[in-house]
């Protein structure tokens, strides 16, 4: 599968809590990472940093784009007002975004299944199947897990079907 990341700065922090957000909800955008919560001293003084990885659904890569870069203005708001450059990659062809298993020839629907043929184990990781996209890394295998063990989605909460 193919996908994107947008690189781009910010003159006021998107979120504070954790260096990676998690974004269901979200059309293409999949993860954000924010170096900066981690180590400021990667951006100039009052900017900051953020990865946001995206899965790639068309061949249009400025609609693509466009999706994403909204996903940004409703995930996060006060994206729009506070954004100070961005730059985005396409990770197409031979050029694969996902993380280490394109060595072994796992790109796409070929990586590992969450199911395994031994009962109730089940396989999660960043090699596993998922958006095809490294921002993804577990959470969207995550939620495959869950959709394949018949879990809910409540607003409140997540909670394991009986």
């Amino acid at each position: 599968m193919e996908c994107a990341a947008i690189i781009c700065s910010t003159g006021e922090p998107l979120f504070h809590d954790a260096p990676i957000l998690l974004t269901p909800g979200c059309q293409r955008v999949v993860g954000i990472f924010s170096p900066t919560l981690l180590d400021p001293t990667v951006s100039r003084e009052g900017l900051h940093l953020y990865d946001v990885f995206f899965s790639v659904h068309g061949a249009d890569q400025r609609a693509e784009l466009r999706k994403a870069l909204g996903d940004m203005g409703t995930r996060c708001t006060g994206f729009d007002e506070t954004l100070v450059w961005h730059l985005p990659m396409f990770f197409t062809a031979s050029w694969p975004g996902t993380e280490s298993s394109q060595t072994f020839g796992q790109l796409g629907d070929r990586r590992l299944e969450s199911a395994t043929p031994v009962r109730r184990l089940y396989l999660v990781g960043m090699d596993v199947q998922g958006s095809g996209t490294a921002g993804d890394v577990i959470p969207v295998g995550v939620q495959r897990l869950l959709e394949l063990m018949d879990c809910r989605f409540p607003a409140q909460g997540i909670t394991a079907a009986a």
